[in-house]
């Protein structure tokens, strides 16, 4: 660890001066400590060292890291009993260079003490309540006093934006220090050479996609729209998704992207897009919760119905999407999150006011800001430090409505506190003190206690990480039913299924409700083309893109006598001898048997033709009789029949005339003598020829 050293100082004095005295950080002491990064503010200025642009939905999970400590952790008699956690919370202003500088002077407050020829001027964050002012951070703090704390850092957690969680993941992790995400979307972060101390408690976006995938492909859909509603601030390549589902033959009929600057006729273009698609009534939504609800909203004012939105846990667990028109978000379909341990967290954040959270300075500079800019500051809406419900509803919905991310920060900080806890041998009454230099030294062992780390996060499933850091997951499938109740018409969220990465999708098709209150056998329209039933083959539409080619074609009928058995064939193949095509061309039938009775007519004439030197003839007529019996059409069988008779007859006639002729004309012709004589002259003459023949030969030779 001593080793370490001069990077942390030539770091600390590098960029002391230019970020560190901007804005407070906050901190909490106790027997170990947990350094939690948030993007609290949106923008950090390096010229004047100032953050502006309060993020409320970040300064929530700001405050989920509060709860998690104090209310789970802290106050859970059964884990680190007898420890208490400590914290340092930094607001890293969306900045990378801030985010470095603070996490470094965090971690060589931790581990030195012997900087204080060093100090910095910070400003303070100033929160007045009832008869109370509270500032946080003196102006100025000598470096070995800048968090107040030297108990161990057991680990880091941050940040919310990819960007400064990748860069921070090869830092911590060349310190040896663990660095939990809980919402990097990086899948190049599941690299362990490269990342060995990185853990992530939120989904790659491979793993989303996946789920995804998978819920689509069951309704054989492969012609939808996507729709990213996503922060222009954030770092996000929305094509991944689009080029993931290609590769998947999943086409995307269009897609697009909003932020929170997009203006009202921007959004009204895509819906407008949207209503256009005829063959994709299936549009995938993906992004943060007031982004979509901003779109929801206008969407509902321009009339749009008979959609199905595949939606993420990013806006799905949303109270007032919920409340909105149901013919507009009815029958969606979500993968969503459930756990049980923050079913108290809402109520918690519910209570939190001007005055009774001196732990996050954050939410009470914001609240103050937003009420001044709206001129709510000093009217009655204020009352003993307490916030109106409506501005609560409104005009801070960003903090006071749940976000999805608490959840995963909330796994984040159980997952160090529980990898300690088996690291110290602690049991439910008793944990040995921390030592802090043998804490440093075995560094190593507490990341291989955190990788091998599993708690029980609900009745049925536990927490865990995988081999490459990502942890395991269990999405619910959600789908949107519509229920009337004393308030109105609203949408209810319904469990109609299951995905992880062992068993996949497992879904309760039947429970399914559609939008507009369609059953579930009645499956929303999302296919380019419709499939090429048998009897038909599927040829690529020249017309459309080479993209788009896997899910448009044209259906083209079978030629005669060729067949197609499978849907969306390649090719139609010939039917082989003795077989036919059925009616509808899908398969190959063998041809009518004939059935001959000895008296019947068949039976008489191949009869009559049969003898050793006519035994083709028979044939010929089996042939014949086959096929007449065979052929389609009542005058076709008739004239059939009519010509088989007349060669019957022609054939007879030429048979037996002659011998009748002998028998009746000349009756001296018809004895055994005769026939021998007859036989005998034709022998000796036949004898004499070839004598002849011979004897002429030999005289000429």
């Amino acid at each position: 660890m001593l080793r370490i050293i001069p990077t942390l100082l030539i770091l600390l004095l590098l960029n002391c001066i230019v970020v560190l005295c901007s804005q407070a950080t906050t901190y909490k002491k106790g027997d170990a400590q947990i350094v939690g990064i948030f993007s609290n503010s949106l923008y950090f200025d390096p010229s004047t060292t100032q953050c502006y642009n309060y993020r409320l939905s970040n300064i929530q999970l700001t405050q989920a890291f509060v709860y998690t400590v104090e209310k789970l952790v802290n106050n859970n008699p059964n884990l680190l009993p007898g420890i208490k956690l400590g914290w340092q919370i930094i607001d890293s202003c969306s900045s990378v260079q801030r985010a470095t500088t603070l996490l470094t002077a965090a971690l060589a407050s931790s581990e030195l003490r012997k900087f204080s020829q060093y100090s910095c001027s910070q400003s303070s964050v100033t929160a007045q309540g009832r008869n109370t002012s509270r500032t946080y951070n003196s102006p100025s703090l000598k470096l070995s006093n800048y968090s107040a704390d030297t108990s161990p850092i057991i680990g880091v957690i941050g940040d919310v934006l990819d960007y400064i969680t990748t860069l921070l993941a090869s830092y911590t992790s060349s310190l040896k220090y663990v660095q939990i995400s809980y919402f990097s979307l990086n899948h190049a972060l599941n690299n362990r050479r490269l990342f060995p101390y990185f853990y992530r408690t939120s989904s790659s976006s491979v793993i989303l996609m996946d789920a995804i995938y998978d819920t689509i492909r069951k309704f054989g859909w492969n012609w939808i729209s996507i729709v990213y509603a996503v922060s222009k601030s954030e770092n996000f390549d929305y094509k991944v998704l689009g080029s993931f589902l290609v590769q998947n033959n999943i086409c995307v009929a269009y897609q697009t992207r909003i932020n929170e600057d997009s203006t009202t006729n921007d959004i009204i273009n895509t819906i407008a897009v949207i209503k256009k698609q005829s063959r994709s009534k299936v549009v995938l939504l993906f992004g943060w919760e007031n982004i979509v609800y901003r779109f929801f909203k206008i969407a509902e004012n321009q009339n749009l119905t008979g959609i199905t939105w595949i939606g993420t846990y990013g806006w799905v667990l949303s109270t007032r999407i919920r409340k909105l028109n149901p013919s507009l978000i009815g029958g969606a379909l979500a993968i969503s999150i459930s756990r049980n341990s923050l079913k108290n967290f809402t109520s918690y954040l519910d209570h939190l006011d001007l005055c009774n959270n001196p732990h996050n300075p954050w939410f009470i500079q914001a609240v103050r800001d937003k009420l001044n800019e709206t001129g709510n500051m000093n009217t009655d809406n204020i009352t003993n430090c307490s916030i109106d419900s409506k501005l609560k509803e409104h005009l801070l919905a960003k903090f006071y409505t749940f976000n999805f991310i608490s959840i995963f920060l909330t796994d984040a900080v159980l997952a160090l506190a529980y990898a300690l806890h088996h690291q110290l041998g602690c049991n439910q009454t008793f944990c040995p003190p921390i030592d802090q230099f043998n804490f440093d030294r075995h560094r190593t062992s507490y990341q291989q206690f955190l990788h091998n780390v599993k708690f029980k996060i609900s009745s049925q499933e536990y927490f865990q990480f995988q081999s490459n850091g990502a942890s395991t997951h269990n999405f619910d499938i959600i789908n949107y039913q519509s229920v009337i109740d004393s308030s109105g018409s609203k949408v209810i969220p319904v469990k109609v299924g299951s995905w992880n990465q062992q068993n996949k999708l497992k879904l309760d098709v039947e429970r399914i409700v559609w939008n507009t209150g369609k059953a579930w056998h009645q499956v929303p329209l999302a296919r380019c083309s419709d499939d090429c039933q048998p009897g038909s083959y599927l040829i690529y539409d020249p017309n459309v893109t080479l993209n788009n080619q896997q899910c448009c074609w044209l259906c083209k009928t079978c030629q005669p006598q060729t067949i197609s058995s499978s849907i969306n064939s390649p090719r139609c193949i010939q039917c082989v001898n003795f077989t036919k095509a059925n009616n509808n061309q899908s398969d190959c039938i063998a041809l009518e048997v004939v059935k001959l009775q000895f008296n019947g007519l068949y039976a008489i004439i191949i009869a009559s033709k049969y003898d050793d030197h006519n035994l083709n003839h028979y044939f010929m007529y089996c042939l014949l009789c086959v096929g007449v019996s065979t052929s389609t059409g009542e005058i076709r069988r008739v004239l059939g029949m009519i010509v088989l008779l007349m060669q019957c007859y022609t054939t007879l006639l030429s048979y037996f005339l002659p011998k009748i002729y002998i028998i009746f004309l000349q009756p001296d012709r018809n004895k055994r003598q005769y026939a021998v004589e007859s036989v005998t002259n034709y022998t000796m003459n036949q004898y004499q020829i070839s004598s002849v023949a011979v004897k002429g030969k030999y005289e000429k030779e």
